[in-house]
């Protein structure tokens, strides 16, 4: 079963991280790669404390469980092909990146602070855009599905 799931995860990665770079503004392309990670944890995370409660409501009855995640995962693959946008790759070229840490942005004439700044934190995460966040859905949708490999280790 291992050898299945690096497998099925192998197949949907390389596309689905297209599509997060595709979809993402070049300014915020990092965070938006972090944040679907973290995203994906969750819903691992999720997924397995669900099922766990599924299991000890149905008294164990694996043909609900594998029925309810079939189901999910027919749910992402319909959101899928609805939320996420087919085009090219839209041209990014008029956002014009931020100023480095540390540099001296010429408008203000001051420097940046280094490190993890909170109010850019957010701005970035608003400037994800709308493609962005409908993918994200449809991946998180996955995640709730998906084995995690700490189960696998068992």
């Amino acid at each position: 079963s291992k050898a299945v799931d690096r497998l099925a995860n192998g197949v949907q990665a390389a596309p689905r991280d297209a599509l997060i770079s595709d979809l993402a503004p070049d300014a915020s392309r990092g965070a938006c790669f972090g944040f679907a990670q973290s995203m994906r944890k969750w819903g691992s995370a999720v997924g397995a404390v669900l099922v766990f409660f599924l299991m000890r409501a149905s008294g164990n009855d694996y043909k609900l469980i594998f029925t309810l995640a079939a189901s999910v995962s027919l749910c992402s693959c319909i959101a899928f092909v609805m939320l996420v946008p087919s085009h090219a790759r839209p041209n990014h070229a008029e956002a014009k990146p931020a100023a480095a840490a540390g540099e001296v942005t010429a408008a203000s004439g001051t420097q940046e602070k280094e490190g993890f700044q909170l109010d850019r934190f957010w701005k970035d995460v608003k400037s994800m855009g709308s493609d962005f966040y409908r993918m994200l859905v449809v991946v998180s949708m996955y995640g709730m599905g998906h084995i995690g490999e700490s189960m696998l280790e068992a």
